[in-house]
């Protein structure tokens, strides 16, 4: 089964570009180019106006304001789930423009869905390369050779490198989180955490390139976050206690369940 894939890339950067069209064809995976939001120059003042943007939200929730390279890194991956919605599709990938990808990725992603369809799930989104295993997941199955594993992931992973889309997850996206609270990482954690309907491959399938992001902000500490406020420190451990208090519970109700496997064909 052919799937649709998405890769976002900035006009700045063709050499990126032709790097992830050599990776992504010599594993078989034909894609559509989707033209990054470039907020890397977007003044601060202007972006708290935005229509779009909610700056008291992300004062309230983040302890800062947002920036404008995270505005053009949660709209650009906003563009991406209205062209999964507009397409009809089922099911979607969507990469940003700075990973490698294992060779296995398509029948990896064949694999991820079986199992999601035979185990009966209500799935949003699989997040197919974070950078680091959350403490609360409930393995479903294995996936390939190497025995990588599809996990419940009841606190979602950070890292929006590598995605698989369901087309119900992509318009509860757009419908439900079009106006930019947070940064994209942070509101895929919030609502999949909250409704356990996010899942993660570990080992990852694709690995983030050790080079700078041209979509997400760089420099110092300070250079990337010049809006913090006095509660920040506190708001950042309020959220990560409810999201484990939250993933604690989704996992207690996933023991009781038992998983159907995929098929042992050797």
């Amino acid at each position: 089964m052919r799937i649709q894939s998405y890769l976002i890339n900035l006009e700045r950067s063709p050499d990126r570009l032709e790097a992830m069209v050599s990776r992504l064809r010599s594993i078989g995976l034909e894609f559509q180019r989707v033209p990054a939001f470039d907020g890397r120059g977007l003044d601060l003042e202007i972006l708290r106006t935005l229509p779009d943007v909610d700056n008291d939200a992300c004062l309230k929730f983040m302890g800062r304001s947002l920036l404008g390279t995270e505005y053009g890194c949660y709209k650009s991956h906003l563009d991406c789930a209205r062209r999964i919605v507009e397409s009809g599709a089922p099911q979607a990938l969507v990469f940003e423009d700075d990973v490698e990808v294992h060779p296995n990725l398509p029948d990896s992603v064949q694999d991820i869905l079986f199992l999601l369809s035979e185990n009966n799930f209500d799935w949003d989104l699989v997040n197919l390369g974070a950078f680091t295993h959350p403490r609360y997941t409930t393995d479903v199955g294995n996936i390939d050779e190497c025995r990588r594993t599809l996990a419940h992931a009841h606190s979602f992973p950070w890292a929006a490198n590598a995605l698989l889309w369901n087309r119900q997850g992509a318009l509860r996206f757009i419908s439900e989180y079009s106006t930019v609270k947070m940064p994209v990482d942070d509101q895929f954690r919030e609502y999949l955490t909250r409704s356990n309907r996010g899942f993660m491959v570990w080992p990852p399938l694709t690995r983030h390139l050790d080079e700078c992001s041209t979509i997400d902000p760089s420099g110092t500490w300070r250079e990337r976050n010049p809006t913090h406020v006095w509660n920040y420190g506190f708001l950042k451990r309020r959220r990560n206690i409810i999201h484990k208090l939250i993933a604690k519970r989704h996992r207690r109700r996933a023991w009781k369940r038992k998983y159907v496997t995929i098929p042992d064909n050797s």
